[in-house]
């Protein structure tokens, strides 16, 4: 996804969907954005993604225990995840002046509640935003 809306929406759907095929293939930090960091960047940002491949199982575990206590949070408050939509996307941005990285905030709404779910320490390289760090249900 290359804009945080983007990647919102996407979470969205495949949470609505319970997709998480779709969330760990297109979302999850995987060895398409990895290889991005290498090439794209200096020796630190190519140090940073290379300590994300020596965690790769266990970024891609850690995501599918997140999706799963999100799901099940959500779901122990009335969450009716069939139905939910985007209302908004805020996010915390910065950048070591090669990668963008930043936390996303999608507020979301089943029609009868509104809660907010992040991204926690996604990454840009390539155009497209990964995360490196699950969802949280807030």
């Amino acid at each position: 996804m290359d804009t945080t809306e983007g990647i919102a929406e996407a979470l969205v759907e495949d949470l609505r969907d319970n997709d998480l095929k779709a969330y760990l293939s297109t979302l999850v930090i995987n060895e398409e954005g990895i290889e991005c960091m290498i090439e794209r960047g200096s020796e630190k940002v190519s140090a940073k993604a290379k300590k994300f491949r020596n965690r790769l199982d266990e970024i891609r575990n850690e995501a599918v225990e997140d999706w799963t206590k999100a799901r099940k949070e959500g779901s122990s408050n009335g969450v009716d995840w069939s139905r939910i939509e985007s209302v908004d996307v805020n996010f915390k941005k910065g950048s070591d002046g090669e990668l963008e990285f930043a936390d996303i905030y999608v507020m979301v709404t089943d029609g009868s509640q509104t809660f907010k779910l992040k991204l926690d320490d996604c990454v840009k390289c390539g155009g497209q935003w990964f995360v490196t760090d699950g969802i949280r249900f807030d």
